[in-house]
């Protein structure tokens, strides 16, 4: 899998905002870019348990992580990169164990890379 294509998605960087009469929470684009929210993030319906404060600041927390995900694609993508290149270095003796923590983490950051640039 190629990293160093280019991403489809609203460049960031996203922020969060107050929606209307605190029913949602707002991730926005960078005002450059995007003339309006980009996601309105809200509770499930089912969703009646806790104080209104727990559920504002359950939607305030998947807001946050929803508008950090531009950052978190490039943060995974040079991670992925940078871990790939250090695996096939010939001239790192990488203890079994560590090579294998560092497979791991680089197929879980493929993953994620794969599932952000998935199209519908």
């Amino acid at each position: 899998m190629s990293t160093a294509t280019k991403a489809a998605h609203t460049p960031g960087p996203w922020i969060v905002a107050p929606g209307i009469e605190n029913k949602q929470v707002l991730v926005i684009g960078s005002p450059q870019v995007v003339s309006g929210p980009l996601a309105e993030v809200r509770l499930p319906h089912y969703h009646n348990l806790g104080s209104p404060q727990l559920r504002q600041e359950e939607r305030e927390a998947n807001a946050h992580l929803i508008a950090a995900a531009p950052e978190m694609l490039e943060a995974c993508s040079y991670a992925f990169i940078d871990i790939s290149a250090l695996l096939l270095a010939t001239d790192w003796e990488l203890a079994p164990d560590v090579r294998v923590k560092l497979q791991e983490t680089a197929t879980k950051c493929e993953a994620a890379i794969q599932k952000a640039r998935e199209t519908a």
